[in-house]
């Protein structure tokens, strides 16, 4: 029987159990995943010592011991211990929905996620030890084609591809390299990264292909003479991780500020020109000491970064408009807001709904455009339009009127 280790993890006093096989010396399979683990797990059973019934049973609740020796004595199970190490994959190695890889230090996970009441899974890249419930994802591989049942495969082909496969083999998102690596392995790094890496040299990495979410080592980058750039692009909902209308980024053609654009035609925000310490519009980011921006260019390339004192931080560019800058506060194990691009609330976009016009000095704040009214009001509340809260409502050309007015 393949050695193994137990370990355990205490989270809202409850106990979660996971194993690693490193019967191979260098395999290792999380078979029971626990969804947040804070890093003071122990090993109690030991590496290099067997895994029996015995050594465990004084360990297990009767359903995690039967859970484990069905694993144990079904044909299958060494195939699954086999299926990749800790943080690497190497060709032909698959992931399915129970199993993650971890980095070397235990900072992320990488694995199947179903986000709030969605049935859709995505794979993704999560806070590993941060007792956060769901996991706090930075990056998702297939954001715009989720797999529709817990039936998927994340796979690195043997053509050098990491791709995601539903459970009729179709592919939903790949990273379509082309390679003739002879050493090429997949690693989740400490920092979040995911790369392929053929030796010493980097192959692809989803620092490049970034979520909604800005880490500390992302680089927000432009190629001034062909103008292509990376953004963040906000999700469509809490729970659906597809591609949304807010983007965030450096435009191709001005170099020297950050914008937020909506649909990536209109400027929603931009940060003011950069002066060589802060951005003109934002001198507070780079004074308050929270976070750090730095401009760099490297090749045909312009990019900046942020830097911060704090162990966990992210800059998410969220669905409703906001570039908000958070910070894991350790007391309370929660996340809190630093900063954010909002000073009023006509900084939303949407505040004040299609054909709207936003006056923050003015009361109520929302009106419509001439030859406009407000959507249809709700009964008992004259004046609230239908969709109700603040961001939803609209104005519609329904007919001219008198009074311009829309108070929602």
């Amino acid at each position: 029987m393949a050695a193994a280790s137990v370990w355990f993890c205490r989270e809202n006093r409850r106990k979660r159990l996971f194993i690693f096989g490193d019967g191979a010396g260098d395999r290792a399979m999380r078979i029971w995943t626990p969804r947040s683990c804070r890093g003071d797990c122990g090993d109690v059973v030991g590496e290099d010592k067997a895994l029996t019934e015995r050594s465990i049973m004084s360990w297990s609740n009767p359903f995690i011991l039967a859970f484990i020796t069905t694993f144990f004595f079904v044909s299958s199970f060494e195939f699954l211990l086999s299926s990749a190490t800790m943080d690497t994959m190497t060709p032909g190695q698959s992931l399915i929905h129970w199993q993650v890889l971890i980095s070397a230090g235990n900072e992320f996970a990488l694995g199947f996620f179903s986000p709030g009441e969605s049935k859709e899974f995505y794979v993704a890249i999560w806070y590993n030890k941060l007792p956060t419930d769901p996991q706090t994802v930075v990056w998702v591989a297939n954001r715009d084609e989720p797999i529709a049942d817990s039936n998927g495969v994340f796979t690195l082909q043997d053509d050098g591809n990491l791709a995601v496969l539903d459970g009729t083999k179709k592919p939903s998102w790949n990273t379509s390299v082309s390679t003739n690596a002879t050493r090429l392995v997949a690693v989740l790094l400490d920092s979040g990264n995911l790369v392929l890496r053929d030796g010493e040299t980097t192959v692809w990495q989803s620092f490049d292909y970034p979520f909604d979410t800005f880490l500390p080592g992302m680089k927000i980058r432009v190629k001034p003479k062909t103008g292509s750039n990376r953004l963040l692009t906000s999700c469509k909902k809490d729970d659906n991780f597809r591609l949304g209308r807010l983007s965030f980024g450096v435009d191709g053609h001005m170099q020297n500020q950050l914008f937020i654009w909506y649909n990536l035609t209109k400027t929603n925000w931009q940060s003011g020109l950069w002066n060589g310490n802060n951005f003109e519009e934002i001198p507070e980011v780079n004074k308050n000491f929270l976070f750090y921006f730095t401009k760099n260019s490297s090749g045909d390339e312009v990019y900046f970064m942020y830097s911060t004192i704090y162990t966990y931080t992210r800059l998410v560019m969220d669905a409703s408009g906001q570039l908000q800058f958070w910070i894991w506060y350790e007391p309370a194990e929660q996340w809190r807001m630093g900063w954010s691009t909002w000073r009023d609330g006509c900084d939303n976009p949407l505040k004040c709904g299609v054909y709207g016009i936003c006056d923050s000095k003015n009361s109520p704040v929302c009106s419509c455009l001439p030859g406009f009214e407000p959507v249809s009001p709700a009964i008992g509340a004259p004046g609230i339009g239908k969709m109700g809260a603040i961001g939803r409502a609209g104005c519609s050309v329904v007919r001219e009127t008198s009074s311009s007015t829309c108070q929602i």
